[in-house]
């Protein structure tokens, strides 16, 4: 045993089992390379593993911007399509704006009509009962006329006889005996209160030619302002200009954008 070589020979014993020894020492560092070299090609292995990794990851993003590219290709025809038929389609509506602005203006003159027309009809109210108050009146001035002068006529013998002159002949019979002639009466009427009743009648009858004249012009300047607005009223007429301003601001804005999409246009362009 290895006990009983130590005991019958310690140096040769030593000596085997230094080279024991060393020889495990040597086994293990060989095995310590194996070890780190596998380590290293593990290592090594990881890394590779990495850069095919990054490989795929770089092809399947070439892959798909490839295909992005081909797609944006496929579509880019349609693209310019679309940018031309955009740009087309501002055209015409801009073309609309100088008709369109004139139909505002009509718009706008007959909103300003029905406006005018419904402020105008309680004047016309108003100048229709004038006429009435004044047509009235003039009637009753010349109803105080008539009055007036038929008593003037009725007292008409009195006022001669005040002229009689004894020995005289009258004026109306010749008769130069005047043995009864007539007295006026306490409310009789004289020439002057009759031609003053005249002349109130002629200032009624011209206060109401002034009435029916001023009716008659308003009359004649609603009847303008119904041709001009028309059937609608103010609400309609508002309604309707506001909904042409709005067409009309469009059709401005559409027309602003113009250059902006000729320009789209053109890098569709550029792009095949």
């Amino acid at each position: 045993s290895a006990l009983a070589s130590l005991v019958e020979d310690p140096d040769a014993a030593l000596g085997q089992g230094a080279e024991h020894h060393e020889a495990a020492a040597r086994a293990a560092d060989g095995e310590a390379a194996g070890l780190e070299h596998l380590v290293a090609r593990e290592q090594a292995l990881d890394a590779a593993t990495a850069q095919v990794r990054a490989l795929a990851e770089a092809r399947d993003a070439t892959a798909s911007a490839l295909e992005s590219a081909q797609m944006a290709e496929a579509a880019l025809p349609g693209r310019i399509a679309e940018a031309e038929a955009e740009r087309d389609a501002a055209v015409r509506t801009a073309a609309t704006e100088s008709s369109l602005a004139a139909d505002v203006d009509r718009l706008a003159t007959r909103a300003d009509a029905a406006r005018a027309l419904a402020a105008l009809d309680p004047r016309i109210a108003a100048a229709t009962a004038e006429v009435q108050r004044v047509v009235e009146a003039r009637n009753s001035t010349h109803q105080h006329w008539n009055d007036l002068r038929t008593s003037h006529l009725d007292g008409i013998a009195a006022v001669l006889a005040a002229g009689l002159v004894d020995g005289e002949p009258c004026k109306v019979c010749g008769a130069t005996d005047h043995p009864q002639p007539a007295t006026p009466a306490d409310d009789a009427v004289s020439g002057d209160d009759v031609a003053a009743a005249e002349a109130a009648y002629t200032e009624a009858q011209a206060t109401e030619a002034s009435a029916r004249s001023a009716l008659e012009a308003l009359t004649l300047q609603r009847a303008t302002l119904a041709v001009t607005a028309g059937d609608v009223d103010v609400d309609a007429a508002t309604a309707d200009l506001e909904t042409g301003r709005n067409a009309l601001d469009g059709v401005r804005a559409a027309a602003a954008r113009i250059p902006a999409l000729e320009a789209a246009y053109r890098r569709r362009l550029t792009e095949i």
